[in-house]
């Protein structure tokens, strides 16, 4: 295979713990535009190949926010001179309804026009039907104008520190620039708002349709019809197009002052038969600490303090509490009762986190608090029954709920957060773009918890909770699913690739612990047979880095290739599924299969 060779000639369960193939988008290019056609919905929209618009996408959302797959048929592709016209229709089905668009897309050299005309048959119940507009991650605090819906222009920029509300609403045209070049996005037919898709770690700002502040569910009655349209117009300096193509390149630099954190695996009590069954693979990873989930709602008590115990008699690591406070009676009762589970458990911890068990799901604009005591209180009672070990609090899902609800930090001494890549979207090249996001989650995250011990929780790609509905979703057929329980590319080398990439991205920012797995299925790292996973036999190796002091490691194209080092030992990550030649000083040119992790020792 040649350096452009992709994965369809390859074993996809290696690479993707599924047969299912990959989607395939189709390159799209008149005049001074470039762009990517896929399953209806348009991606890296280029203007002399300076990537403007991440995405343009009709998207509908049932009630617990998941995707609803349409069905895409009629696909007509006509090209007159250098413009381009595409037409489609789509039915998005759900229950006993449906929703009908006809889709109409006008492509020139400098300009693209995206219509959809839509109609329901049935009652239609959705949270969001209509368009969305991603801008890239890269024009974070790059300049943006803003015309509202009254007609009214300003001028601002796209957000540095991630906004946990929406930075901007009530739009009807969007104007930004970057590298010289203008792209204007005129938004019709529904009012318009904005997201900082940073917050879910997605690599985007998202504009989208139909505000937070009106209710959903909503449902779009039968025979009701309407349309939407995205307008968008291109300009700037005409650039030299033969200017020489980069070549990949990782050169380490000098010390970063920071050492490499700490891992950590999750442990759950309903997995213990099989992480019991599977204690030499453990032994080879010898994570740094084991987190151990304990959650009242859900039944645990002193049985699952003293499965915990027996783990630590087999291992010996630190081990942290992940206490989803129940909240259903005094705080100070419910904690004088689990530590005195605790001594009769002969557990010992390092740290317990307080969380909540209502703050694991969302809040979103719009939505009521649920009611909790204050975190104040928790703490409090916390501290005074668990006097010698590290406090932690903060959120087991995600940034976005940490940063609309930020703990008072007094009586802390860490704060912790996970991520997730497949809240949005879960095609392979969404998933690993959310790497870059990574720096600015943590960043933002500084400016309200300070020097406070920072600690990222669960990382990997599976859902283990769905804080914007119900439940996550099975996903028994192992497809890429959106907010899915399951995900097969956790056992495979694609995994493997992502959460080393994690690690390079996580590795300068004095991050303390970072979390990329559990034990077992779904999001562990133990396969079949009690084997190590891919994603497992790579983390065995990233445990070395641990502790380490690391260097400057930098990236020609952060998309492309990552770097990790050491003064002794060096990764490189190929975050595609090309096979890449990499020159990386000083150790030179190295060849890198898709999704391939290679580890290098320094003389």
């Amino acid at each position: 295979m040649n350096d452009s060779s992709e994965l369809n000639d390859l074993d996809l369960t290696e690479y993707f713990g599924t047969t299912e193939l990959i989607k395939e988008g189709r390159l799209l290019k008149t005049g001074r535009l470039s762009l990517i056609l896929e399953d209806g919905n348009l991606r890296d929209i280029q203007f002399d190949g300076v990537e403007m618009i991440r995405a343009i996408s009709f998207l509908v959302r049932d009630k617990n926010w998941g995707t609803v797959a349409p069905q895409l048929t009629n696909l007509n592709i006509k090209k007159d001179n250098c413009d381009l016209n595409i037409s489609f229709e789509s039915v998005f089905r759900e229950d006993n309804s449906q929703l009908k668009v006809v889709f109409g897309i006008c492509i020139k050299r400098d300009f693209l026009r995206f219509h959809a005309a839509f109609s329901a048959s049935g009652d239609f119940q959705t949270n969001r039907a209509g368009f969305n507009i991603l801008h890239p991650v890269q024009l974070s605090g790059s300049p943006l104008e803003i015309t509202d819906v009254n007609g009214n222009t300003f001028h601002s920029s796209f957000p540095r520190v991630i906004d946990p509300w929406q930075p901007f609403k009530n739009i009807r045209c969007l104007t930004s620039r970057y590298k010289e070049r203008i792209a204007s996005c005129l938004l019709l037919g529904e009012t318009f708002e904005m997201e900082d898709q940073r917050n879910w770690s997605d690599a985007s700002f998202k504009t989208y349709s139909r505000p937070l502040e009106k209710p959903w569910p909503y449902t779009i009655l039968n025979g009701e019809s309407n349309d939407q349209s995205i307008e968008l117009n291109f300009s700037g300096p005409v650039k030299s197009r033969n200017a020489p193509r980069k070549k990949l390149l990782i050169e380490i630099g000098n010390p970063v002052g920071i050492d490499f954190p700490e891992m950590a695996l999750v442990f759950r009590p309903e997995e213990s038969e099989k992480v019991f069954d599977s204690i030499d693979q453990l032994i080879q990873i010898s994570p740094n600490r084991i987190t151990c989930h304990f959650d009242p709602e859900a039944g645990h008590g002193l049985p699952e303090l003293r499965l915990f115990k027996l783990m630590q008699d087999h291992f010996p690591a630190k081990y942290d509490l992940e206490y989803a406070v129940w909240c259903k009676e005094d705080g100070y009762v419910e904690f004088e009762r689990l530590a005195n589970q605790l001594h009769k458990s002969g557990l010992c911890l390092n740290s317990i986190l307080v969380c909540p068990g209502v703050d694991r799901q969302s809040t979103p604009p719009g939505s009521i608090w649920p009611d909790c005591p204050s975190l104040n209180y928790l703490y409090e009672a916390a501290r005074l029954f668990f006097p010698d070990i590290e406090l932690g609090g903060g959120m087991m899902s995600y940034f976005t709920e940490l940063n609309r609800k930020r703990p008072p930090l007094e009586k802390l001494d860490f704060v912790v957060h996970g991520t997730n890549p497949i809240v949005h979207a879960a095609d392979d090249v969404s998933v690993m773009q959310t790497l870059s996001s990574v720096p600015f989650i943590i960043s933002s995250c500084r400016t309200f918890i300070g020097d406070k011990a920072y600690r990222l929780g669960l990382s990997s790609i599976p859902m283990r909770q769905n804080p914007y509905g119900s439940s996550t979703f099975e996903n028994s057929s192992s497809r890429r699913l959106c907010m899915a329980h399951r995900d097969p590319r956790q056992f495979g080398r694609f995994s493997a690739a992502f959460s080393a990439g994690y690690g390079a991205m996580i590795a300068p920012h004095g991050v303390k612990v970072w979390t990329p797995a559990g034990f077992s299925a779904p999001w562990g790292v133990i396969g079949g047979n009690n084997k190590l996973t891919y994603n497992g036999e790579v983390l065995k190796k990233l445990r070395l880095f641990a502790g380490q002091p690391i260097n400057f490691c930098t990236s020609s194209n952060p998309e492309q290739i990552l770097g990790l080092s050491t003064r002794e030992k060096i990764i490189v990550i190929n975050l595609t599924k090309k096979i890449l030649t990499v020159n990386t000083k000083p150790l030179g040119n190295i060849f890198l299969k898709p999704y391939e992790v290679q580890f290098f020792g320094f003389e």
